[in-house]
């Protein structure tokens, strides 16, 4: 029988401000430097939430 609401096999929630301020990114490469640059101006403020979630192989139907 197949699980209904499987549960994950690891959850990790992060905080994103946290996050950035102790592992702040290494961005070498000029594009991607850009983007990131676009997404975070400087002295913008990091907030929420990040989870990660691993899953258990189920077996599928069929």
């Amino acid at each position: 029988m197949f699980e209904t609401h499987p549960e994950p096999a690891c959850r990790l929630v992060f905080e994103i401000g946290k996050l950035m301020k102790d592992y702040p990114p290494k961005i070498w490469h000029p594009n991607k430097k850009i983007v990131f640059e676009i997404a975070w101006p400087p002295g913008s403020r990091s907030e929420g939430k990040l989870i990660f979630s691993r899953w258990k192989a189920i077996q599928l139907p069929g």
